[in-house]
């Protein structure tokens, strides 16, 4: 069978992605979401953290935004600041009711039949009229679940005249309902044979026969009144999708992630039993004394997502001490692993007061660790570009704050291989290059090269493929050849990082190995000439034991360094005075720089 163009571009990414919450609570807080967690809770309550599937957006999606988030043992800095606008826009599907109202909505027409929660029912503000809007609220979204779309969600920081905070009130509201009230509204099922407004008049008669739903009686004239308009066929209405068991499952299905809003700044709540400096039994000397600094008034660096990958399970065990070094720094780092079950045991159970972001990626080992970047693009952060670094790199993070976010990074090498070779040189002293001869290796090169041939041929894509040989020709000078090289830090800028999940899917598909794919994507997407290359250096082996004599605080990165190495007297003093007092000192510096713009 030959298949269309847009199928193709769908399979290789193509496709708009975002966060659905799945998970714990069955009542989505968005102000949880786009709020720094000790903001939003105050310092000495648990901070429970979101689970979401990272899925494909649904086309008839109904968009709110989220206004206020403001409590009351918040004060106008922490609410400034605490208010995360480069979190990931979240979607809730069939099995998750939201606790925010329908006072700012983005509807398709439709979807306009949604609108009704808006409406007010009363002119009178009480008690009763609260209940009574919620209610409507929890039914057109009850309804909701009977299409295919999502709910969106999206911040916004309006001028706050008065401390009231109707999310908030909402928010209340819903929770005093009960959670026997919600299941009932859950468990209830429309009649197979009913349209969407159909379904809804026959909630609002199957609950309010039974008190369960009591809008009063100026607000059941305005809901019939509504239904009417829509079931005379003036407005067009998605079709119905019935709920069924498969389609509450299916906010499960998708790349697994836990996400929580970014710390307005490093400071863990007093419950945590992660101290505020990891290296307090490390840094022991003098020499290695940290500044005042730990906790920074900002984030020197708020326009990139640093992604962490662990290549084995049991390393994310380190999170603690990549937090203290880089989390002060990046106010957005989300980590990847390829099992949340050992995140769940090593950090997330042990660490219950400082979440951060997790990401389920099944990299082998790291061969594809590039699928935690194209994930971590398919999550949607708001942010200039995305720096990826294995988790045995030393970033000098002190030197990143000039270096252009518009241009594409890598390292300062690159080799060039011919995809009909056998042997390729290595990247140290062998004579072949181990990877090139796997499955990943020159088979995949093969295999690569032959898709992107195919897809060059395809309409609607073709000329985006043909740019790319084009580009990789031009550094390779050769028509069958790819580039690889070391990749344990690269950085992808926001204006190519829908190219750059385009090409990572069909080289993830092929199982090119990450060494190759990094390297090549690159070089195809932006040329030699438009890639920043960063100064660092990569020790292999025997090689590493020199670290001292190679590492500079002039580079911008250093690999490999094991930070369970630290039982080493000279490895734990070379990081606490070469290393760690930089990042300290910058901190500081930043600290100095911001404090006069602190509001």
């Amino acid at each position: 069978m030959v298949r269309k163009g847009e199928d193709v571009a769908e399979e290789v990414g193509e496709a708009r992605t975002t966060p659905v919450y799945r998970g714990p609570s069955s009542v989505f807080e968005p102000c949880e979401h786009f709020m720094d967690p000790y903001t939003w809770h105050g310092p000495n309550k648990p901070l429970l953290q979101g689970h979401y599937s990272v899925k494909v957006q649904s086309t008839e999606s109904v968009h709110m935004v989220v206004d206020g988030c403001y409590q009351k043992h918040m004060d106008a800095a922490s609410w400034t600041k605490g208010l995360d606008l480069q979190a990931p826009r979240p979607h809730i599907m069939a099995g998750t009711f939201s606790s925010v109202n329908f006072r700012n909505v983005i509807v398709s027409r439709a979807m306009a039949w949604t609108l009704v929660a808006s409406l007010p029912l009363s002119e009178q503000q009480s008690s009763s009229f609260e209940r009574q809007a919620v209610l409507l609220n929890l039914m057109v979204q009850r309804i909701f679940w009977d299409t295919s779309g999502m709910m969106g969600f999206l911040p916004t920081v309006p001028p706050r005249k008065s401390l009231e905070c109707p999310s908030c009130k909402v928010n209340k509201t819903i929770h005093g309902i009960g959670l026997a009230q919600l299941d009932k509204f859950s468990n209830w099922r429309c009649k197979p044979s009913n349209n969407l407004i159909q379904c809804f008049q026959q909630l609002y008669e199957d609950t309010s026969s039974h008190n369960e739903t009591n809008l009063g009686s100026q607000g059941a004239v305005i809901l019939d009144a509504w239904l009417n308009i829509f079931s005379s066929h003036r407005f067009p209405t998605t079709t119905r999708v019935p709920l069924t068991a498969a389609r509450l499952a299916e906010k499960h299905i998708g790349i697994h992630a836990q996400l929580t809003a970014a710390k307005s700044m490093h400071a863990v709540s007093p419950n945590s039993s992660i101290p505020h400096n990891v290296f307090a039994n490390v840094c022991k000397t003098e020499e290695g004394k940290m500044y005042s600094a730990r906790i920074p008034v900002q984030h020197p660096i708020s326009d990139i997502l640093l992604v962490v990958i662990f290549n084995f399970p049991w390393l994310v065990a380190h999170i603690p001490t990549l937090e203290y070094i880089y989390g002060r720094h990046f106010r957005h780092v989300l980590y990847c692993a390829e099992s949340t079950m050992d995140f769940q045991k090593l950090y997330a159970s042990r660490f219950p007061a400082n979440p951060v972001n997790f990401m389920e990626i099944p990299h082998r080992a790291g061969y594809w660790s590039y699928d935690c970047m194209a994930a971590a693009i398919r999550t949607g952060y708001q942010v200039a570009g995305y720096l990826q670094i294995s988790d045995d790199v030393i970033l000098n993070v002190w030197n990143l704050h000039g270096l252009p976010r518009g241009m594409p990074w890598f390292q300062a090498n690159l080799r060039v291989a011919h995809i009909d070779r056998k042997v390729v040189p290595d990247l140290w002293v062998n004579k072949g290059w181990w990877p090139w001869m796997l499955f990943c290796g020159q088979p995949a090169a093969v295999r690569v090269y032959e898709r992107l041939r195919v897809l060059r041929a395809m309409p609607g894509i073709g000329e985006r493929v043909t740019t790319f040989l084009q580009n990789l020709h031009t550094v390779t000078d050769c028509d069958r050849c790819l580039t690889y090289e070391a990749s344990d830090i690269f950085y992808v800028p926001a204006k190519i990082a829908s190219d750059f999940t385009f090409f990572s899917d069909i080289f993830s598909q092929t199982q090119v190995f990450l060494e190759i794919a990094i390297p090549t994507i690159l070089t195809g997407l932006a040329k030699d000439t438009g890639i920043y290359r960063m100064r660092g250096s990569y020790l292999w082996f025997q090689d590493r034991l020199r670290y001292s004599d190679v590492y500079t605080q002039f580079d911008h990165f250093y690999h490999a360094w094991k930070f369970s190495k630290f039982s080493d007297p000279d490895q734990a003093k070379f990081f606490c005075n070469e290393v760690l007092s930089r990042i300290d000192g910058d901190l500081l510096a930043h600290k100095t720089t911001n404090a006069s713009h602190d509001p």
